[in-house]
Parts: C-alpha cells; sequence; structure tokens
C-alpha cells in the first residue's frame, strides 16, 4: 500500500485591482498495489541414471539440474516438500516403499543437500526485482540416493542390533545359566526386526525373483 501526497496550487488572478493571490493545499490519496509473482523453470530434463556400481553405492548427484528465475515486487520465498512419504513406482516390480528422502535439493550457492519430506522447507529467499537483481536467478542441484544405499544402512543398524541382543543373551546363558525374560525379547524382536529388512533389501535388489514377484 502507497501514499500518494497531492500538492494542489492554485493562482488566482484578480482583473480589476490586476494583484495576484495564491493558496496551497494537500489532498491525500490510497493506492493499492496487488503483489506480483512469478517463477519460471528451465531444465530438469534429464534421468539420473543409476549405471555404475559407484552410483548404485554412493547415489547420483545432478549439478545445476534445474534453473529459477524469479520476479517479485516484494521480497520472496520458495520452500520445498514431497506431496508423499514415498515414491510412486512407475513399473511394475518397482519399490513401493522408497522414502522421499532419497531425493535431496539445495541451490547450487548452498553446501549443504535438503532431504525431501512431508513437511516444508525453506530452499531460496531473495529480494524484489527482476529476474536480472542478483539472487533471483539460480540453478538447484539435486542428489538422488539409490535405494540400495538406504536399505543398506537399514540392514546394517538391523544386523548389529541383532548381534548386540545375542551377545547379551548367550552371556547370559553362559555365566548365570539362565537367560532373562528382557533378554529374550530383545533376541526375538531384533531377530523379526533383522528377517523384515533382509526381504525389504531383496525385493529392492531383485524384484522380480523375490517375495514381491
Amino acid at each position: 500500500m502507497i501514499r500518494l501526497g497531492l500538492l494542489i496550487s492554485t493562482l488566482l488572478s484578480a482583473f480589476v485591482s490586476k494583484a495576484q493571490y495564491s493558496f496551497t493545499d494537500n489532498a491525500t490519496g490510497i493506492i493499492n498495489v496487488s503483489t506480483i509473482q512469478s517463477v519460471t523453470f528451465s531444465g530438469g530434463t534429464a534421468i539420473p541414471a543409476f549405471n555404475s556400481l559407484s552410483s548404485y553405492a554412493n547415489g547420483v548427484t545432478m549439478p545445476a539440474y534445474l534453473t529459477l528465475s524469479v520476479k517479485s515486487n516484494v521480497s520472496w520465498l520458495i520452500s520445498v516438500k514431497a506431496q508423499n512419504a514415498n515414491f510412486t513406482p512407475m513399473t511394475q516390480g518397482g519399490s513401493t516403499n522408497m522414502p522421499a528422502s532419497v531425493l535431496s535439493l539445495k541451490s547450487a550457492v548452498n553446501s549443504s543437500f535438503i532431504p525431501m519430506s512431508t513437511n516444508s522447507v525453506t530452499l531460496k529467499t531473495g529480494n524484489r526485482g527482476g529476474a536480472s537483481t542478483p539472487g533471483n536467478n539460480f540453478a538447484l542441484d539435486v542428489d538422488e540416493l539409490n535405494m540400495g544405499s538406504v536399505n543398506r544402512n537399514d540392514f546394517e543398524n538391523a544386523r548389529r542390533d541383532f548381534y548386540e541382543a545375542f551377545d547379551l543373551s548367550w552371556k547370559s546363558l553362559m555365566e548365570q545359566k539362565n537367560i532373562e525374560t528382557n533378554l529374550l525379547k530383545s533376541v526375538s524382536q531384533t531377530s523379526r526386526k533383522l528377517a523384515h529388512v533382509s526381504r525389504e533389501v531383496s525385493d529392492t535388489l531383485f524384484p522380480y525373483c523375490g517375495l514381491e514377484a
């Protein structure tokens, strides 16, 4: 909202006396200026390729994958979030439990990637101006992990937890000739979790050969 002051000057002439008189007054008005913003996207057509052992183990990073151009008459903020917690499979046998967090974004000038989730996270802010305004034209880097690397971490954690629980129960049996109830429950719970994660890993790596087929 902008206030516009108008200075009105009127000059009156007295023709009889040929003298001049003047007065000044102010009039205040209000002009409403709406917020106008536009964002233009370019790029983003390439498909990340997992075509090597390194890409499957470490994921794929695509610098400047997408370029955004912002025009705005106010300061602006761009946030991102995933519509769903998991990706939707596009082919038969595709994983139905691939989390959105395997995909991360960051502006090219930032150092840290932001994992996607269903929670909105600020990606970039800027000042009013056109695309030529510093900071209003920027690139986004994309980092995508392979689901196998996510499952691998889950598998390693589940395996560690199981063997820790098993070792404690075995130690109790050897030293006390008895296994306490809480230790037995821990072995049972961690073994079921390990079996569940193992199946997920198998179904992800071999979708047409495992139980998902």
